[in-house]
């Protein structure tokens, strides 16, 4: 495993896969629409299915674990859409959206979702004693806990990684073609990752401002990971090791995984996460780091 801190003079590496194949401007557009069209086919193609079935037309009132389904269905299409236009438009080996080197680095990807999923743990366990003592509510439900969990460790990885190869890999390599320097990228493809989240539930629950800056913040720490190492693993990991944290351990009202996970938040102070989200970026930045020296073989 070859980690770094600094970045190459010449550039960074995983930039410069973006160089690689064929990038005309039109091919970029084309992927987009392509990746666009292709999810909301499925996902209107899922809803019908559904609505066929018996159900409800209004997502909003469907039960979890169909609402939770029909959700995680048009990753995979997104992510195969993804392919397809990374393969047959821009001519490029998929895994240059992943790593410049020749295999993926496995042992980033783990440790670095080991680190965010600790810290994650350890920061609601700071809110519920310190600063929220009572918020937090056991509920647990055997059956459903066991549906939810068996989905969530199969297809939240696979919508973590499609939101990933879409922005800190396609996104943010294409960016780099128009702005040499890595930073430009890091904040456009973070901005569009938190415009793209603006119609999560939690926006209207919590407000604009405070939740785009929290999906700003969250884009910053993956893109700027995925910078410092040359590659996208340790960004995949963070990514699923925060979702699927969310999904099954803890949840709160109006939040974008409703899922019957071990506890509820009564109430949830966006301040507060958000003031405990940046430790937990600057602590996993050096325990990561730290660790990924140690662990080089």
């Amino acid at each position: 495993m070859s980690e770094t801190i600094e970045l190459p003079q010449q550039g960074n590496p995983f930039l410069l896969s973006a160089q690689a194949g064929k990038n005309s401007v039109w091919r970029y557009l084309a992927t987009i629409i392509l990746i666009v069209a292709t999810v909301f086919f499925i996902g209107l193609v899922m809803v019908m299915i559904y609505f066929v079935m018996g159900g409800t037309l209004d997502v909003t009132k469907m039960p979890p674990t169909a609402s939770f389904l029909i959700n995680m269905s048009i990753f995979p299409a997104g992510l195969a859409a993804l392919w397809a236009g990374i393969t047959f438009l821009h001519r490029r080996r998929f895994i240059s959206l992943i790593t410049p080197r020749a295999a993926i680095a496995w042992r980033s990807l783990f440790l670095s979702a080991l680190i965010w999923f600790v810290l994650s743990a350890l920061g609601d366990v700071v809110m519920a004693v310190f600063f929220t003592p009572g918020n937090y509510k056991f509920s647990f439900q055997l059956d459903n806990f066991l549906i939810f969990a068996l989905l969530s460790i199969i297809l939240i990885p696979i919508q973590s990684s499609t939101e990933e190869l879409v922005f800190r890999g396609y996104l943010m390599q294409g960016f780099s073609l128009l702005a040499k320097r890595p930073w430009i990228p890091l904040v456009l493809s973070s901005a569009i990752f938190a415009s793209l989240h603006s119609s999560n539930p939690e926006v209207a629950s919590y407000g604009l401002g405070i939740m785009l800056l929290y999906y700003f913040s969250m884009g910053f720490l993956l893109g700027w990971i995925t910078l410092q190492t040359a590659g996208l693993e340790a960004a995949l990991g963070i990514h699923a090791a925060n979702n699927i944290y969310a999904s099954l351990f803890v949840t709160f009202p109006s939040s974008a995984l409703q899922t019957p996970a071990l506890f509820t938040m009564t109430a949830f102070n966006p301040v507060l996460s958000l003031i405990i989200f940046y430790i937990s970026a600057v602590i996993y930045l050096y325990l990561f780091r730290a660790l990924s020296q140690k662990t080089q073989p």
